[in-house]
Formats: C-alpha cells, sequence, structure tokens
C-alpha cells in the first residue's frame, strides 16, 4: 500500500504541477499582450492627438506669415509653409496608420470622419494659398475668412474625433492594466497551491512570477504618464506641459505674439495639510485646480507642476493682459484660501527653461513680500507686484 500511494503521489506530482504552471503561464502571458497591445494603441494615438496640433501650429504660422508679407511665405520654397506640408505628410501617415490598429468600430467611425476632414482641409488650403498667390483684395479677403472660419472649424472637427479616439483607448488600456492586475493574482494562487505539492519549484516560479508583476506595475506606471492627465487633479501633468509647452514656444517665435508664463504656489499647504489631513489638501488641490482650469481660455496650457505647484502658459497675451488673469485666478481660489504667483513675458531667442526660472524668481519673491499675492519679473527688469 505504501508504495501505491507513493507511486500515486509521484503521478499526481507529475500531472498537476506542470498544469498548474502551464494556467499559470498562460494567465501572465495573455494578461501582458493585451496590456502591451494597449499601451503601444494608446502611445500611437496620443502621438497622433499632438501631431494634430502640430499641423494646426504650423498652418496658422504660415498664414500669419502671408499676411504679415514675409518673402516667399505663400509658396512651397516658403519655410513655415514647407514645414506645414511636412507636419501634414506625417499626420497624414499616422492617421493611417493608427487606422490599421486593432480599434472598436466607433473608433474607426472616428479616425475615417478625421480622414475625411483632413482631405477636405488639405482641398481648402490649396484653394486657400491660390488666392493668397494670385488673388486680387478681395479673393485673398475671402481666404482670410476661410483661414479663420472653415479651416478652424474643420480643425476642430478632425481634433475632437482624434481627441475621442486617444481618450478611449487610453481608458481601455488602463482597463487592460487592471485585468493585468488580476491575471497576475489568479496566476499567483495557482502557484501557491502548487508550492504546497513541490515547494522548491513553486518558489522559483513565485519568484519569476513576482519580477513579472513588478514589470507589469512599471506598464501601468508609463500608461498613466502617456495619459498626460494627473491623476489627483484631473488637469495636464508635467509630462504634458513639457510637451505641449515646446509648441506653444514654436508659436510664440513664428507669429511674434507675446507669450505670458506664470508659476503658482498654494500658501502654507504643508500647514494646511497638517491641520485638516492629507485626504482634505488632496480635495483642496482638486478643487484649485479645476477653478483655475475652468477660468483660463481654451487655448491656454495649464497644468499642474508638482506638489502645490501649477504653470499657465498664456499665448497671444500681453504681459497687463498676463497681470489681469493672473489675478483673477488668485481671486478664485476656494475656502479663502490664498496662493501666490510669478509671472513673466518670454522673451524671443532665450529657451522656454528661462522663462520659467524667472518666473519661479517672481513667484520667490512673492513668497518673501507676504505671500497671497504676483509679481512680475519682466526680462531685463525688476520685479514688481501686481
Amino acid at each position: 500500500m505504501p508504495g501505491v500511494l507513493a507511486a500515486f503521489a509521484v503521478l499526481f506530482c507529475a500531472v498537476l504541477i506542470p498544469l498548474l504552471t502551464w494556467r499559470a503561464d498562460a494567465l501572465q502571458t495573455s494578461s501582458r499582450h493585451e496590456l502591451i497591445d494597449g499601451i503601444a494603441l494608446s502611445f500611437a494615438a496620443m502621438e497622433l492627438k499632438f501631431s494634430a496640433a502640430d499641423f494646426n501650429g504650423w498652418q496658422t504660422g504660415y498664414a500669419l506669415d502671408i499676411r504679415r508679407g514675409a518673402q516667399a511665405a505663400a509658396t512651397d520654397q516658403g519655410a513655415g509653409r514647407r514645414a506645414f506640408l511636412d507636419s501634414a505628410s506625417s499626420f497624414r501617415n499616422q492617421l493611417d496608420s493608427i487606422a490599421a490598429m486593432e480599434l472598436t468600430e466607433e473608433q474607426k467611425r472616428h479616425i475615417a470622419q478625421a480622414r475625411r476632414d483632413f482631405d477636405r482641409f488639405m482641398l481648402l488650403d490649396e484653394r486657400i494659398i491660390d488666392a493668397y498667390r494670385h488673388g486680387n483684395a478681395a479673393a485673398m479677403a475671402e481666404a482670410d475668412r476661410l483661414v479663420m472660419e472653415d479651416e478652424i472649424r474643420l480643425f476642430q472637427s478632425i481634433s475632437n474625433d482624434v481627441g475621442t479616439v486617444a481618450s478611449s483607448v487610453t481608458l481601455v488600456a488602463m482597463k487592460n492594466a487592471g485585468e493585468a492586475e488580476v491575471g497576475g493574482q489568479k496566476a499567483r494562487l495557482l502557484m501557491i497551491a502548487s508550492s504546497a505539492i513541490a515547494i522548491g519549484l513553486a518558489i522559483t516560479v513565485s519568484l519569476l512570477l513576482r519580477r513579472w508583476m513588478l514589470t507589469t506595475r512599471e506598464l501601468v506606471l508609463q500608461l498613466e504618464q502617456l495619459a498626460g492627465t494627473d491623476q489627483l487633479t484631473g488637469v495636464a501633468n508635467r509630462r504634458a506641459w513639457n510637451e505641449r509647452i515646446r509648441m506653444v514656444e514654436a508659436n510664440a517665435k513664428r507669429s511674434g505674439q507675446p507669450l505670458v508664463v506664470a508659476i503658482f504656489d498654494v500658501d502654507d499647504f504643508k500647514k494646511y495639510n497638517d491641520r485638516n489631513g492629507h485626504i482634505a489638501g488632496d480635495e483642496m488641490l482638486r478643487r484649485i485646480a479645476q477653478r483655475m482650469q475652468s477660468l483660463v481660455r481654451a487655448g491656454d496650457l495649464f497644468a499642474r507642476y508638482g506638489g502645490e505647484e501649477f504653470v499657465l502658459a498664456l499665448a497671444n497675451c500681453s504681459i497687463d493682459c498676463g497681470r489681469a488673469k493672473v489675478g483673477e485666478l488668485l481671486r478664485s481660489m476656494p475656502d479663502e484660501q490664498t496662493c501666490s504667483a510669478g509671472l513673466t513675458l518670454y522673451e524671443s531667442g532665450e529657451t522656454i527653461e528661462a522663462t520659467l526660472a524667472r518666473a519661479d524668481k517672481a513667484l520667490y519673491r512673492a513668497k518673501e513680500q507676504g505671500r497671497n499675492q504676483a509679481v512680475t519679473l519682466m526680462p531685463r527688469d525688476t520685479a514688481q507686484s501686481a
């Protein structure tokens, strides 16, 4: 009898352990593939979204060059026009590329509509550029109207469709991330079961599984960063700021329009946390961010920079306009909470990092002078309270 039991135990282990191991491996492989595919699609969708903004920015830039009478601006040899055509080609290729990926029917519909609007946009642009090159005053006035109305309307439609796809695929990827975590947990339970039969084998596989779980969490963190949204406040995060501020800077250089950059810091936030707790502190940050986001213009760039700091870029805004807007934001703080700010004007030829550093210096002076105020520091001036 003992020999029979021993043989049965050996047979049981020989069958069950490989079966459990195979099932656990299948769970983690399937979950990981779904997660990686979702992240790849999210990357493609977000790149498409940024490419659309770049495409529109170059179109606006060369149109402004034409109206200012810049030499060769209306020809395909003009620098702005060439950049626009290159960005249009890149955007078209990205549209075709994402259309070939695994999308839902709804996502395919939005991409197809974006492609149709893009084709209409390019046909309209050919008509506009021909008027700018050869038309009389009336024809050029009509071209101006088409740029400001029809092209803006078409781009808004393109942007909405692309943005909808980017948001939906990111949500799907985040769902896959959650399912990958669940799949990993199930796999871990199977490994624990097999460890009751063969301790040594279970320890080895558990270590491998732990390594996979850590890798999965890293991919989830990458996905959260990819989304470009601060998870606490719902506004743009620092990564999104770093990417989008380059386009804002490029537009300011091309157009010559003023660009104001401001940094905000919630006053005595550590004391608020110590007094009310971190949950209340998080809620305060959410309310402040949402209130400020609701007051900035649609074309402005607002983001959480880190901790209790926020940044704002005001395109086509003079320093007086910037002071007025920053003052309005400071007066909008909820529950009598106060905030300090530093702002400055971007100077052509400098880096946006230098502009941001000057705004940060102005913020420091606002803190030194008693908080609950804004201080302006111009490129070549001393700080002035605002």
